[in-house]
């Protein structure tokens, strides 16, 4: 519901990266025993999303840094697979704008705030970057590919379970 426009509330109450990063730590025993046992998992947004969206917010000062503290510590995942698009495709698709944040505007500045996470992650760990432009059976086939590659480097590396965004691991 708080992504509706029809939802009128100030965007600093909105979407506070606490209560999605709660979920992400109520889910992180979990995630590490799976991990742990040798199972693959794969994370749909998982906390760049909640950081980007947050410090991208309109008319809201809100520091990367603090928008990144909620989810430190979490199991860090072995690699980012970033879909982009288009604005001109991302506008063309089926039902945009339905949402509060899909305006162009608040986009390019979450575009923004990704590109800093990445560039921040450059040295901890692989973003793979995917052109979404292209039909689904395109970026899937692309996306497949970067997953391929993660889980060759993993078998191969073993790496172990680190924490994100600080020392440590699992």
């Amino acid at each position: 519901m708080y992504i509706s426009p029809l939802l009128v509330l100030p965007l600093l109450t909105l979407s506070p990266p606490q209560l999605f990063s709660t979920n992400r730590w109520e889910a992180a025993p979990s995630l590490v025993s799976t991990l742990q046992a040798g199972t693959t998992v794969i994370c749909d947004r998982y906390a760049y999303s909640g950081v980007a969206f947050t410090a991208a917010k309109n008319n809201v000062t809100t520091p990367y840094e603090w928008c990144k503290g909620a989810d430190v510590g979490l199991p860090r995942p072995d690699a980012v697979v970033f879909l982009t698009v288009s604005e001109e495709v991302q506008e063309a698709r089926g039902s945009y704008g339905d949402e509060r944040y899909e305006t162009t505007e608040i986009q390019r500045s979450v575009r923004t705030m990704f590109d800093k996470l990445k560039d921040d992650d450059a040295n901890t760990m692989p973003w793979t970057v995917v052109n979404a432009d292209g039909t689904m059976e395109e970026v899937a086939a692309e996306i497949q590919k970067a997953v391929n590659k993660t889980l060759e480097r993993v078998r191969a590396e073993n790496p172990p379970i680190a924490k994100l965004w600080t020392d440590g691991e699992f």
